[in-house]
């Protein structure tokens, strides 16, 4: 109900996004890694878990980065640990499940930070977050690391002044 609404409004278009093909979900994992040398069974068990829909492929990376479950071999090839499996319990079966466990695995500093810029909406300004989160010791480092982590992004052209996050959920 909510698209519809915009219908007819020049400021708002509707894009359709459609799921990567193998070769577009390759690329795509090539960058988010920041290597080509990725092993073909893990690509593969990544295009088959995530049906090549880029969202989620994003935030599966993520996870598995952050949790240090991808890592470079031997070969200087890109793959899973040797003690991961892809299994349900690596494979959050919903984009909200993967990025709640990759918050979870955060210290607990940038967790309050993050809860206390949820209140202030998906964009917010930097000095409104400075004002509610005035108790928190080296904000400006936590928000820096948050950024680098992909949990929120600066606004173009704002210069830091307008944070949001990177992702609506």
């Amino acid at each position: 109900k909510m698209i519809s609404s915009f219908r007819g409004d020049r400021r708002f278009e509707q894009v359709s996004m459609q799921a990567f093909s193998p070769s577009e979900n390759l690329a795509f994992v090539q960058s988010l890694i920041g290597s080509s040398n990725l092993e073909q069974s893990f690509v593969d068990k990544l295009y088959e878990s995530t049906e090549g829909n880029p969202h989620f492929t994003k935030e599966l990376i993520r996870s598995l980065v952050d949790s240090g479950r991808v890592v470079e071999t031997e070969t200087g090839s890109w793959n899973l640990s040797a003690e991961t499996a892809i299994s349900s319990e690596v494979l959050p079966p919903t984009i909200q499940q993967a990025v709640e466990k990759r918050v979870e695995r955060l210290p607990e500093d940038w967790k309050e930070v993050l809860l206390i810029a949820s209140v202030l909406g998906r964009a917010f300004e930097a000095r409104d977050l400075e004002v509610l989160a005035d108790e928190v010791q080296k904000l400006d480092d936590i928000i820096d690391k948050l950024i680098a982590s992909g949990f929120i992004e600066e606004e173009r052209a704002s210069r830091g002044e307008q944070l949001a996050f990177s992702s609506g959920i």
